[in-house]
């Protein structure tokens, strides 16, 4: 049951808020070891932006510690911003799974492991309360007033690495600071007896642009025998001098691309 919650490592991060002229806009995450504090990879995030605010294009490219590309996730983002399409793919050991097909009433889940010659799928109908990947966030934003009054949120969260769906709840848990500005503390966890032996999530948001600061958990990275471990990634202003490489890596490579036609 480790890996129910291995699929919302992806789905926390930061938010857009408020109209904004159409550009694109970019920002990093940082991961550690939660055990030991050893610093791993990064998360390159690179995002278009409407007029209206919403995200039209979300592009996450994943770096080592030595600067080497190691996984890449592409999303697709339909008229439910909460379960959108996505395609995420570990170029090392060729796992890969996502969601497509997000246009009509239900949706298909795909996962491929690095031994599978064909990736396996599944038909899922979203509830009401449903989210998705990266759909968790615009799901917290979107009942951002009760999770601060301290209201537990129950939800479906749809898990393509597990070609199925969960009953999850968040509440908030505390407050705290990141970089020097409060945050609001959400606990996030299976909601069933199963939860008992399974470890939470705690992320922390910050309250006034309600933008993913840290997140605490399971990850979505794996380690060399394919399987993944707990990690600490935080959303700084400035990168920690142990990720300039990888850091560095993500700008060249993004430099070398094509211009647009």
């Amino acid at each position: 049951m480790g890996r129910l919650l291995p699929v919302l490592a992806a789905a926390l991060l930061a938010a857009v808020t408020g109209p904004v002229p159409a550009a694109e806009q970019q920002f990093f995450g940082y991961g550690y070891t939660l055990e030991g504090d050893r610093f791993r990879y990064i998360e390159h995030h690179r995002q278009v932006v409407n007029d209206a605010g919403a995200i039209t294009e979300w592009r996450v490219d994943f770096w080592d510690a030595d600067g080497n590309r190691i996984a890449e996730k592409q999303f697709h983002i339909g008229e439910n911003p909460a379960v959108p399409g996505y395609d995420f793919h570990m170029i090392r050991t060729g796992y890969r799974e996502g969601i497509r097909d997000i246009g009509g009433e239900s949706i298909t889940l795909y996962r491929q492991k690095a031994d599978e010659a064909t990736a396996s799928t599944t038909d899922i109908k979203p509830r009401t309360q449903a989210c998705a990947d990266s759909g968790f966030d615009y799901f917290v934003r979107e009942h951002w007033d009760a999770l601060v009054a301290g209201d537990r949120i129950k939800f479906q969260f749809i898990a393509a690495g597990r070609l199925d769906a969960y009953k999850f709840k968040a509440e908030r848990v505390g407050e705290s600071s990141f970089e020097g500005r409060p945050t609001l503390q959400i606990k996030v966890a299976l909601d069933s007896l199963l939860g008992v032996f399974v470890d939470p999530l705690i992320v922390e948001y910050d309250r006034e642009t309600r933008q993913l600061k840290q997140y605490r958990g399971i990850g979505n990275m794996q380690q060399a025998d394919g399987k993944v471990y707990p990690v600490r990634v935080s959303y700084h202003r400035q990168p920690p001098a142990e990720a300039r490489a990888a850091v560095d890596a993500a700008q060249a490579a993004q430099a070398a691309e094509p211009s647009p036609d």
